[in-house]
């Protein structure tokens, strides 16, 4: 499919996709993860969630919620232009952009050709509130294309999650692929920050080795993949989205009679949070230099 033409769009620069082409590779999981990791150290964050299926509703304990409207105000905001409205206080000082399937609206109306509208949708709709946040993450759907442009487009980066399998793998590359034509379509660059390895066995050290280089070679070595990953703890990933609560809230405050140790996974995506952010901003600081030797003296 062309890339649809849109003008020039840098895409906001402390923001960050977080996508893949296949589900349950870890995408939400990570995202939340790291939103939830930057707001506990005292940066204003904003999460998008800019997903049909609202899984993170699960993760951060309001699919109950009043306020949890499946993405309305949302698919409002992109039809009509208007800022965003994000509910506030999900956790201090973490704001979140509900989603749901009330987004499908979307996808539907692009069908009725007036997909070129809704390319730029989300970048136009976030840049009146984008400076109110230190840290702005996006979680993407695995498989529409459109809805992944919209957050691409309105994004100055990418990091990438991926389990071990073939299909994983692809489905990483694929992700690239969506990068690059959102690229072509804004005449700007998208950096790929990182990816993330997703649900490894902590003792499968030669599994790990061999899926990084398989990851390597698909993606052309463009971007780093974490030494850390997310290690397979079946029983605490069903607590995290059972209760609602993030991996290191279950470690730092049990549940009575939910018998879990969190320590370990909630180790994992502190690691993979704190090197994501300082990724981020070694990207931005080069992308300012860069700027700044480029600058005509006045």
């Amino acid at each position: 499919m062309p890339a649809q033409a849109v003008s020039s769009i840098a895409g906001h620069p402390h923001a960050v996709s977080y996508i893949t082409g296949k589900g349950g590779a870890g995408k939400t999981s990570v995202a939340v993860h790291t939103a939830g990791y930057a707001a506990s150290k005292g940066y204003k964050t904003l999460l998008v969630d800019i997903d049909p299926r609202g899984a993170m509703a699960d993760d951060l304990g309001y699919a109950d919620e009043e306020w949890n409207d499946q993405g309305e105000s949302f698919f409002n905001s992109l039809r009509s232009g208007r800022p965003l409205e994000p509910v506030s206080g999900v956790r201090p000082n973490l704001d979140v952009v509900v989603g749901g399937y009330n987004l499908e609206d979307v996808l539907a109306l692009a069908a009725a050709g007036k997909r070129p509208r809704f390319v730029n949708a989300l970048h136009d709709c976030l840049t009146p509130i984008a400076a109110d946040y230190h840290l702005i993450v996006v979680d993407c759907p695995p498989g529409d294309r459109l809805l992944q442009m919209m957050a691409l487009t309105a994004t100055r980066h990418l990091v990438v999650t991926t389990k071990f399998d073939k299909g994983s793998m692809r489905a990483a590359e694929e992700a690239g692929e969506v990068a690059a034509e959102v690229m072509e379509s804004t005449g700007t660059v998208r950096n790929l920050l990182c990816c993330v390895m997703f649900d490894f066995d902590t003792g499968a050290a030669r599994m790990r080795e061999s899926s990084k280089a398989l990851l390597r070679e698909r993606l052309g070595g463009v971007a780093p993949i974490l030494d850390s990953y997310v290690r397979h703890v079946p029983a605490v990933a069903e607590a995290i989205r059972s209760h609602g609560r993030l991996a290191y809230e279950l470690e730092e405050n049990p549940i009575p009679g939910v018998k879990v140790d969190a320590a370990g996974l909630a180790d994992d995506y502190r690691a993979i949070a704190h090197q994501t952010i300082r990724l981020l901003g070694e990207k931005n600081q080069q992308a300012a230099a860069a700027l700044a030797g480029t600058a005509q003296p006045a």
